[in-house]
């Protein structure tokens, strides 16, 4: 009897464990079930901006996990997901959560049956106003990077709008700049806008574009002149955002290896590393501010580098004592070049003199100015005598002559004085230039 309700206790306890172990793991079905719902996304805070952004969306019928899965996930992939799933969930109940989230979208999401298929990614659309698109070119023959994705162009960085493209990746990677300082043939203005057919009024003015094209054709930048805000460079410094490894940072340099890793292999945003380009129809008109580099390009870049004593040839770098006694420009250029009344209109600028000198320096040291002047009035006019003669025999020594060249040019319209013993030697080297080929 004892056994026989041994027995029976037993099978009890056994059944009793099956439905609580039953019920465990219905109930987590349903968590797992639910965790895949966009409502339960948003009971975290801080991804309520991006439920938000999801739910005004076109994309607002989809479920997160439809884009955050890959496309025909294995099982393998799946638990993974979860896995980090439960780990964002952890981090949340812990708080050692950041206040940034991050995923990556796979391509194979987007270009799933039923959604944005390969065929529909051939041809030109309307991206927006006068703007005309074409996925073609984006998906081969690409400036610095191997292969785009999707998410490289359609991002979460904007704004309360959720995977919008970002016009600020576009402008990286259309308009910056080589090493040499050039835009690249991308930044044509045709390649994304088509000339404008109607008539335009401006102004109190009207004009049609086609009226300057044909054989009088003007390039858009010769209106539209401050268009292209920005050069989109990249820093060191912006490494360590991300990174603290020293082995990953001496990569900085490998381009195509940095793209490859953070836009190919990983979703990284353009702006993340590089500063951002601004592009806009500009306003010239009100109040007829531009940039000045767009016209005055390097105005003072030789005489820096005469100040600072670098970009000679032949001669060792030898920057300025005053240079080296962190003197600024305005130390030495002090007096007013035009009168008070004309300022209103031309502006101000200001130029040196004996009376520079005398801030600093005893009275009567502002002389040694006019004696610096001098000198290397004598010495240009000697080397370019000898440099019109060397014109003709240059072919015994090409490097001689463009080296000796380059320096009476240096000296000469970076202005000398501002750096006078290195000045003298560039002058001095190339003298010995310019002997040598004579003889």
């Amino acid at each position: 009897m004892k056994a026989r309700l041994e027995r029976l206790l037993s099978k009890r306890w056994v059944r009793f464990a099956l439905i609580v172990l039953g019920g465990f793991v219905v109930i987590l079905l349903a968590f797992a079930h639910y965790s895949e719902s966009p409502s339960f996304c948003k009971s975290c805070h801080i991804m309520k901006p991006y439920y938000e952004a999801w739910k005004t969306s076109k994309h607002n019928f989809v479920k997160c996990v439809d884009c955050h899965y890959p496309s025909g996930v294995t099982a393998k992939q799946f638990a993974w997901k979860k896995f980090q799933s439960m780990s964002q969930v952890a981090k949340y109940v812990t708080r050692t959560y950041g206040t940034r989230p991050y995923a990556e979208v796979d391509d194979s999401s987007c270009l799933r049956e039923g959604c944005h298929a390969k065929g529909l990614l051939k041809g030109k659309v309307i991206y927006k106003e006068h703007v005309t698109f074409d996925h073609g070119p984006h998906l081969r023959n690409l400036r610095h990077v191997k292969e785009l994705r999707c998410t490289s162009c359609h991002s979460q960085i904007v704004q309360a709008k959720h995977i919008e493209v970002t016009d600020s990746t576009c402008f990286i990677c259309h308009f910056k700049k080589d090493k040499n300082g050039r835009r690249p043939p991308i930044a044509r203005c045709d390649i994304c806008h088509k000339m404008p057919e109607q008539e335009i009024t401006h102004g109190g003015f009207s004009f049609n574009h086609k009226d300057f094209a044909g054989d009088k054709a003007l390039s858009c930048d010769k209106c539209h002149a401050d268009s292209i805000i920005g050069e989109g460079q990249t820093s060191k410094d912006k490494c360590f955002d991300c990174h603290n490894q020293p082995d990953r940072i001496e990569k900085y340099g490998d381009t195509a290896l940095i793209h490859k890793s953070h836009i190919t292999d990983h979703k990284v945003e353009c702006i993340s590393c590089h500063a951002e380009i601004k592009h806009r129809l500009g306003r010239v008109i009100e109040p007829l501010e531009t940039q000045c580099a767009l016209c005055h390009v390097k105005k003072h870049g030789g005489v820096r580098e005469m100040y600072m004593g670098v970009s000679g040839k032949g001669v060792p770098n030898s920057p300025s004592a005053m240079f080296t006694h962190q003197v600024d420009c305005k130390g030495c250029h002090i007096v007013p070049s035009i009168p008070p009344e004309d300022v209103r209109f031309k502006g101000q600028t200001y130029k040196t003199t004996k009376k520079s000198c005398g801030g600093c320096h005893d009275e009567g040291y502002g002389s040694i100015l006019d004696g610096w002047k001098n000198d290397l009035e004598i010495s240009l006019k000697q080397i370019e005598a000898k440099l019109a003669r060397a014109e003709k025999l240059k072919v015994r020594d090409p490097a001689l002559f463009n080296e000796a060249k380059y320096n009476y040019y240096f000296v000469k319209d970076a202005r000398g004085v501002h750096n006078i013993d290195y000045a003298g030697a560039l002058l001095k080297k190339a003298e010995e230039n310019l002997d040598r080929i004579l003889k």
